[in-house]
């Protein structure tokens, strides 16, 4: 693979990752209930615990993406220069 499609590969991944970690924080904020309801329907969890839950996956996600996504664009973007 080249230096070009490498970098825009993880261009996009990045910017994809990040928009479904945005995405999560509108639904966790603006609906919740719905959210909630929704889960409830496959996985039936207290309120408490389902925020809970979903704090740890939305860290977990975050990182990932960090450490998957965006850390291999940024060294691309150096290796660049």
């Amino acid at each position: 693979m080249s230096y070009e499609i490498l970098k825009t590969f993880f261009m996009w991944s990045t910017i994809i990752h990040f928009s479904i970690l945005m995405l999560w924080v509108i639904l966790l904020k603006f609906a919740n209930d719905r959210f909630r309801k929704l889960q409830e329907w496959w996985f039936p969890l207290p309120k408490e615990n389902f925020m809970s839950l979903n704090y740890l996956m939305y860290g977990l996600y975050k990182l990932m993406a960090l450490v998957f996504s965006a850390v291999p664009y940024m060294v691309l973007i150096i290796m660049g220069k």
